[in-house]
C-alpha cells in the first residue's frame, strides 16, 4: 500500500531505516501499514531517513542520542521511543549513555516525563539482544559539588551563580541546586562528553517545545566546541522529529546564537 513521492528517495530511506533501526523493524512497519500510515511512512523514508539520517554532519551516535532525547521528552511512553532505543544501541550507545539521556530528560523536562521514559527504555532494552550485558556501574560524583559545579556552569553558560540568591529563600535554594547538582553532579558525569550532553539537552528542549531557552543552549553548544554545521545538522533532525513549527523557531534561535558569537 506504500505511497512514494520520489521512488529513489523512498527506497534509499527504507534501506537506511533498516540499517538504523534493524531490518525486522522495517519489515514489521511495512507489514502493518494501512491507509492511515502511508503519509507517515512516506515522510519517514523520504525525509527522515533519506535526507536526515543519510548525512554525515553528526556522528550516528550523536544523532541517535539527541533524537532519543527529543522522543523521550515528546512521547515518553511511545512506541517510537522504544524503537529508537534499539537505534541507539545499534549506533554504539551503552546503557550508561542511555542512563544519562534519561537523567537529562528527568532533570530538565520533569519527573513524570522522566519516570515514564525510563520505564519505556528499560522495557525496550529487555527485548534487544545486543543490549545484554551492557549494565555499567554509576561513577561516584566528585567532591566539592558546589565549587566544581559553579566552575562548570561558568564554562558552559558563561555565567556564575546568581550572587543575589543568598539566604534561605526558595530562589536561593534553586541556585544552590543548580551549582551542586545540575552542574556539580549531572553535567560533571563523564558517561557523556560535554558535547554529547549539550546535544541531548537541546533534544530535550526541542522535544518538550521549550524553545525560549534554545538560543542560550545553542550558544553553550558553540562554547563547548560544536561547530555551526553540527548545530545545523541537529536542527535538521529536530525539524524531522519535532515538526516544522519547532524548526522555524529553532532556526531563529540558532541564527541569534551564531550572531552573538560572531560566527
Amino acid at each position: 500500500m506504500g505511497m512514494k513521492a520520489d521512488e529513489g528517495l523512498y527506497e534509499r530511506g527504507a534501506a537506511l531505516r533498516a540499517e538504523v533501526l534493524g531490518p525486522e523493524r522495517l519489515q514489521q512497519a511495512l507489514r502493518d501499514e494501512d491507509d492511515l500510515d502511508v503519509f507517515y511512512h512516506l515522510y519517514g523514508h523520504e525525509c527522515c531517513y533519506a535526507q536526515v539520517w543519510s548525512r554525515d554532519g553528526l556522528s550516528r551516535l550523536e544523532r541517535a542520542l539527541s533524537i532519543a532525547a527529543m522522543l523521550a521528552a515528546q512521547g515518553p511512553s511511545s512506541e517510537t521511543l522504544r524503537v529508537h532505543t534499539r537505534g541507539c544501541i545499534r549506533a554504539g550507545a551503552t546503557r550508561a549513555h542511555l542512563r544519562q539521556v534519561l537523567a537529562m530528560v528527568t532533570w530538565y523536562a520533569g519527573v513524570p516525563v522522566g519516570s515514564q521514559a525510563t520505564a519505556n527504555v528499560r522495557a525496550a532494552l529487555q527485548t534487544i539482544p545486543e543490549a545484554a550485558g551492557l549494565a555499567q556501574a554509576v561513577s561516584t560524583p566528585p567532591t566539592n559539588l558546589a565549587e566544581n559545579g559553579r566552575a562548570l556552569r561558568q564554562k558552559i553558560l558563561g555565567e556564575t551563580a546568581d550572587t543575589g540568591s543568598t539566604g534561605d529563600s526558595a530562589h536561593a535554594a534553586h541556585a544552590r541546586m543548580l551549582d551542586s547538582h545540575y552542574f556539580g553532579v549531572l553535567w560533571s558525569n563523564t558517561d557523556l562528553s560535554l558535547k554529547q550532553r549539550v546535544l541531548v539537552l537541546l533534544g530535550v528542549i526541542f522535544g518538550s517545545n521549550r524553545l525560549d531557552d534554545a538560543e542560550q543552549w545553542f550558544a553553550a553548544a558553540l562554547r563547548l566546541g560544536c561547530s555551526s554545521d553540527e548545530l545545523e545538522e541537529f536542527l535538521l533532525s529536530a525539524g524531522a522529529y519535532c515538526g516544522e513549527l519547532c524548526y522555524a523557531r529553532g532556526r531563529r534561535a540558532l541564527q541569534a546564537a551564531l550572531q552573538s558569537r560572531g560566527v
